[in-house]
């Protein structure tokens, strides 16, 4: 494959792992919001269960938040894994390298590749 492939199958895993990023951030924020607004209603009416439920998920919600690369990584290599150009991309990836401009994360790639296969 050549280099031009490759950066484009980079750029669009990036895009696909901020994408799940950002639509499971802005989910989870919405639902803890939501939980606030009716803590208050499910405390009169009695609704322990519930309550039960929203502080339990209101926990895993917020330790998601600091793990939120790596779920989104995850993700993505659940939808993007099987795919030809992207398996072999995905299988070296970190977590960090969404950030990081395609050119560079291809040298990185390569180089991690390289020491796997030294090693």
């Amino acid at each position: 494959m050549g280099d031009e492939e490759l950066l484009q199958a980079l750029e669009h895993i990036q895009k696909t792992q901020n994408r799940i990023a950002m639509i499971l951030g802005i989910t989870m924020g919405m639902l803890l919001i939501l939980y606030f607004f009716t803590y208050a209603m499910l405390m009169d009416r009695g609704y322990h269960g519930v309550l039960l439920f929203e502080a339990v998920t209101s926990v895993l919600f917020i330790i998601a938040f600091f793990f939120l690369t790596r779920i989104s990584l995850l993700l993505t290599r659940l939808i993007l894994g099987r795919r030809q150009p992207f398996d072999k991309l995905l299988r070296h990836m970190q977590p960090g390298d969404h950030n990081v401009p395609p050119a560079e994360l291809l040298q990185r790639l390569r180089q991690r590749e390289d020491s796997r296969l030294t090693s």
